[in-house]
């Protein structure tokens, strides 16, 4: 089969799959029509990918008239997969799930994940890789067979040579993939959290809208940028690092080296930092003090969205000034990309559309187009905290890969 014919049926196979995914359900009249394609060339298609066990046959359709067709469905407890959330914090959590996202087994453990001279990055690798080789050790039978591969969400960028570059860990160039592989005699699949999800919302996107950005506001800040249905991934692997665009040049130092990154402003942890600051000394606030020191509740997004809603003037601020600060990273990627449509994630536009509605108005008033004041922004349909659905998604692609190469 020549490169374009590989192409195409790699394009019509990963169409039909999520297709049925989608669904539930499907005839393959039903998928012939949708995507213009002859019925042998679905029945072919999805002759293949039973063959892999991904599909499988479901019931009868139930029209009223003619011949009943047989629908067929996703197959996804055929697989199972070990799945590595590397965090922001200490504690690693493994888990093993079909490809529906049902998780079998779990576990959390605790390492030291920053790289400094007494915890050198052979040590860590070293913690990552036992710690998911126990793990996988002490699953029952029936959990761990058939794994299929290890699949590793990182809060930092994977470089073309499948190295880890995580600043907030001090991760220069990590080789974790290939440790893991050795650990677990398994396949290691491993990317940046916001890529994964981000393929994960792809799923869920109109193909016909080519130019598609996917912005992670989470402890860290990531873009992704997919055009045409693929993602760009720049020279080295780190296209979409905007987290560390400076917005304020004589603004405060970022563990990066750079000054006044985007991420000191709109990224969680600093949210949450300066939301701290709130809590004691002559600058406190009654209100958020009220929350969390006598009412016991967690200093988090959703409790500052509380504060706001009580009327807390110094949360209004904080929470305006994070506004401020996104609508003019907003306006400077709009700016540069024009894209279709952006997605955003990150608890400061999930708990409540405040922040969002500032920032689109100050990024409306900073756009240079007249015609581009129309935005289409909106919030991604994969929450914040969903991992588990996104690396389920994430699999599936690398399998897909693999069947057609």
């Amino acid at each position: 089969m020549n490169h374009a014919a590989q192409a195409s049926k790699r394009c019509n196979m990963r169409r039909i799959l999520k297709s049925v995914i989608r669904h539930g359900e499907i005839s393959r009249a039903a998928l012939a029509e949708e995507f213009s394609l002859s019925t042998a060339t679905v029945t072919n298609i999805v002759s293949e990918l039973m063959e892999f066990g991904l599909l499988n046959d479901g019931r009868k359709d139930n029209a009223a008239i003619g011949r009943k067709a047989k629908l067929i469905r996703f197959n996804g407890s055929r697989y199972r997969f070990v799945g590595v959330v590397v965090p922001t914090d200490n504690l690693l959590s493994v888990f093993v799930c079909d490809l529906n996202g049902t998780v079998q087994a779990r576990s959390s453990r605790r390492v030291e994940f920053h790289v400094a001279e007494d915890n050198p990055d052979v040590k860590v690798i070293s913690s990552i890789s036992r710690a998911v080789g126990e793990f996988i050790g002490a699953m029952r039978d029936d959990a761990c067979v058939p794994l299929s591969c290890v699949a590793v969400s990182v809060p930092g960028f994977v470089n073309s040579n499948q190295t880890i570059y995580a600043p907030f860990h001090n991760w220069k160039n990590m080789p974790l993939a290939e440790p893991l592989k050795a650990e677990t005699g398994l396949a290691v699949y491993m990317e940046n959290v916001t890529r994964i999800k981000a393929l994960s919302e792809l799923d869920q996107v109109d193909p016909a809208e080519r130019n598609i950005l996917y912005l992670a506001l989470s402890p860290g800040i990531g873009m992704v940028n997919f055009f045409n249905g693929k993602m760009v991934r720049g020279r080295t692997g780190r296209n979409g690092e905007v987290g560390h665009i400076s917005l304020n040049k004589d603004g405060e130092a970022c563990y990066c080296g750079n000054r006044g990154c985007f991420e000191l402003y709109c990224g969680e942890n600093f949210i949450l930092k300066n939301a701290g600051n709130l809590l004691y000394g002559d600058d406190a606030c009654p209100v958020l003090r009220d929350l969390v020191v006598s009412q016991n509740k967690p200093l988090s997004i959703a409790t500052l969205f509380v504060a706001r809603s009580m009327g807390s003037i110094k949360v209004y601020r904080l929470l305006a000034t994070v506004a401020e600060y996104l609508g003019v990273a907003l306006a400077n990627i709009i700016n540069c990309y024009d894209p279709d449509r952006i997605l955003i994630s990150g608890d400061i536009v999930e708990c409540d559309s405040y922040v969002l509605d500032m920032a689109l108005e100050e990024a409306r008033s900073r756009i240079v187009s007249r015609y581009s004041h129309d935005l289409c922004v909106e919030c991604a349909r994969v929450s914040t905290g969903d991992t588990v659905r996104a690396l389920c998604s994430y699999v599936l692609n690398n399998m897909l890969d693999t069947i057609i190469p």
